[in-house]
């Protein structure tokens, strides 16, 4: 692992900010692979990692960016896409919660292809970090139960203590498999902890977390805690359960994060927007974005990185970009390129959304703005909170909209709304949950309040 890495950690001052380019299925686009063979493949993973490496000169890298792995051998069904990891379509412990609770071994599902590709990037790559990422104990438990797991926070908070007990288990169990084949640093990703209150955190979140930042500090690994999302009002929370380093997305403003890290002497990353700026910007444009985060960062602990793992189809060349920026200009020269980039770069018009007329309309538009429902777990459990909700009441007078950030007119609507981030749930129009997913009575009682108001029955 790179002396510039190690040093982020240690918050000492760098001769240049380090890099670490989340690959996940983008190792698959590299190598002309659709994501279910690459997940599936050691081969594959070591090519496409491997690819990256040779491509972006990192300083560290995931090995696999995958949140299904745990829950794909403790019985959830998947669903698979070309361009994503998959995402979770079944629950196992929701109608069995007494289900039977058995750890992943290292030679269950697809962890001996990801163990694989561990060791032989290991040989092949000795100076660069290589991460494994572990599911977080929230977003597992999630999978396993689904969004009846936020209820359960409320009426029956022994059963959810019981289920993140068992997954914090799996988590120190797969930290382990990493560790013993070589990782230097294991990441927590979780991003359903953008989701909740910081009561909800404080109440069932903080034993589960430090037992596993103990137990990866335990095996000499580095330690890091991933989440995507609106988490602003966690970040204090998460911090305090001691983990080596936070890494966020762009619904984080970096200053916050950089001073919430400096409190706690742990090291920081992101938070390059990755719809807006890595997969549909130019490379001057990625080259401004990873120079304004490296400038607000004030260089101390900060490791420049995505918000969450790549796009499938993140053009190279924006990220060849970025690797270029960080090995050949300074800390104390990104303001002047800033200033350059700026006025470089055309100004795009950002064209309003044209909303329908609500309240003409004979029943009511659920909108849910998401990065990616198929990718991102907590979009997907604010898309399936509504979803479900409309399979369970077929008498509801409720159509539901996703509008995915890599689409044209997503961010036209966002600035319309004014949503600040992702995911969001709107109907007719009115913001109702920004990166909370809601309960099931919760929604269903705002639901039956605007249908009366709009007259619908």
């Amino acid at each position: 692992m790179s002396e510039v890495f190690q040093n982020a950690f240690q918050r000492k001052t760098p001769h240049r900010i380090p890099w670490m380019p989340f690959v996940g299925v983008h190792g698959g686009y590299l190598i002309g692979m659709e994501a279910k063979p690459y997940l599936q493949s050691a081969d594959a993973l070591y090519e496409g990692v491997h690819e990256a490496i040779v491509r972006y000169s990192p300083d560290a890298i995931p090995v696999v960016f995958d949140l299904q792995i745990e829950a794909e051998i403790l019985g959830c069904q998947l669903r698979w896409a070309k361009d994503c990891p998959p995402s979770v379509c079944s629950h196992p412990f929701l109608d069995d919660p007494d289900r039977a609770r058995v750890i992943p071994s290292i030679d269950q599902g697809r962890i001996p292809a990801i163990m694989k590709a561990l060791l032989r990037l290991n040989r092949h790559h000795p100076d660069v970090g290589l991460f494994g990422l572990i599911t977080g104990p929230l977003t597992l438990a999630t999978h396993l139960m689904g969004t009846d797991l936020l209820m359960k926070m409320i009426l029956d908070p022994d059963t959810v203590d019981k289920l993140l007990a068992f997954c914090t288990e799996v988590a120190c169990a797969m930290s382990g498999y990493y560790a013993g084949n070589g990782a230097h640093g294991i990441a927590v990703v979780d991003p359903m902890l953008s989701q909740i209150a910081p009561k909800t955190f404080q109440r069932f979140l903080p034993q589960p977390y430090r037992s596993i930042f103990s137990h990866v500090r335990s095996l000499g690994c580095l330690s890091a805690s991933f989440v995507c999302g609106d988490a602003r009002k966690n970040l204090d929370e998460i911090c305090k359960t001691n983990p080596d380093s936070l890494f966020v997305d762009e619904n984080v403003p970096l200053a916050m994060l950089r001073d919430c890290a400096k409190t706690h002497h742990i090291a920081f990353g992101g938070n390059i927007p990755l719809a807006s700026v890595l997969l549909s910007g130019s490379p001057e444009l990625c080259k401004l974005a990873a120079a304004q985060c490296i400038y607000e960062s004030d260089q101390i602990g900060f490791i420049l990185a995505p918000g969450c793992d790549l796009l499938y189809q993140t053009p190279p060349e924006n990220l060849v970009a970025i690797a270029s920026l960080i090995h050949s200009v300074p800390y104390e020269q990104m303001g002047s390129l800033i200033a350059q980039l700026t006025t470089q770069l055309p100004k795009v018009e950002i064209q309003p959304y044209n909303a329908p007329d609500y309240a003409k309309q004979e029943d009511l538009t659920a909108d849910i703005i998401t990065l990616n429902s198929e990718s991102c777990a907590a979009c997907q459990y604010m898309v399936e909170s509504v979803r479900s909700l409309m399979e369970e009441r077929p008498d509801l007078p409720l159509q539901c909209h996703e509008h995915r950030l890599s689409e044209p007119t997503t961010v036209s609507m966002m600035k319309t709304f004014g949503v600040r981030s992702v995911p969001t749930l709107l109907i007719d129009g009115r913001i109702l949950y920004e990166s909370v997913v809601p309960t099931r009575s919760e929604l269903l009682h705002i639901i039956d309040r605007m249908v009366r108001e709009k007259k619908l029955v």
